[in-house]
């Protein structure tokens, strides 16, 4: 019997999409034991070790970035294949001999030893590829024009949503105002008089445990321009002060 051909959708780290080249047949046997297990734990320590022992951890960490963003890539195009009724045989991350893998249902899941990308199968491809008549209604020849679509696209798609959800998360957390109390650690010096700060008693070790700010509801323009020339004097007063610990003193502020 003439061993079945099949064709691997292959993504390295520039980031180039499917290949239609044909790749030689390959066991399905599993290899989830415990021997194959530890291998693969070998080499992840084998790498951090090497890494540590380097001072590569910042180059490792990026090293898995890209790891990480190559398979959520291809998890794109393992989900709406699957969701689009094409039978996907493979999903696994990187290339050459096989270190682990695991198989459920018609895909087998697994890690090789070249981690310079990852790839998902699916049953043809192309038209040149040979598929067993009973695959063939589900190979990716087969499906709609908008199916075969968004299963090319979906890895693109992925990077927006990445982006997405980094941005949005990186917004949501930082920033948050967090309760401190500053304290003085030097006060401006005008070359005319005393500063605002010195006036108002305050001196270099003083802790600032708030401002109270208390503006009048009117229109009359010299109460406007009390308030206005009293939050000036706040955010000028702001600017003296650093972290120091020093004696508690309150500021109240009145317009």
């Amino acid at each position: 019997m003439t061993p079945q051909k099949t064709v691997e959708a292959r993504e390295s780290l520039s980031m180039s999409d499917v290949s239609g080249a044909p790749t030689p047949p390959e066991s399905l046997s599993r290899t989830s034991g415990f021997g194959s297990l530890l291998r693969l734990l070998v080499v992840v320590a084998a790498g951090v070790a090497l890494a540590v022992a380097l001072n590569g951890l910042p180059v490792l960490i990026v090293v898995l970035a890209l790891v990480a963003m190559i398979m959520l890539h291809e998890l794109g195009h393992f989900a709406t294949a699957k969701w689009s009724g094409m039978k996907v045989t493979e999903y696994f991350l990187g290339f050459g001999p096989k270190l682990w893998s695991i198989r459920r249902g018609e895909t087998e899941y697994g890690v090789k030893a070249i981690p310079a990308g990852g790839y998902v199968r699916i049953v043809g491809m192309t038209m040149l590829e040979d598929v067993d008549p009973s695959d063939e209604a589900r190979s990716y020849r087969q499906a709609s024009f908008p199916r075969r679509v968004l299963v090319a696209s979906a890895g693109s798609g992925m990077h927006v949503i990445i982006a997405f959800v980094l941005l949005f998360s990186l917004y949501a957390v930082s920033g948050a105002p967090t309760a401190t109390s500053p304290t003085i650690t030097s006060l401006a010096q005008f070359s005319k008089g005393l500063s605002p700060a010195q006036r108002a008693g305050l001196r270099p070790g003083d802790t600032i445990g708030g401002v109270i700010s208390r503006m009048s509801r009117t229109r009359r323009p010299g109460e406007v321009k009390a308030a206005v020339l009293s939050l000036l004097w706040q955010q000028r007063l702001a600017t003296d002060l650093h972290g120091h610990l020093g004696s508690d003193s309150t500021l109240e502020v009145k317009a």
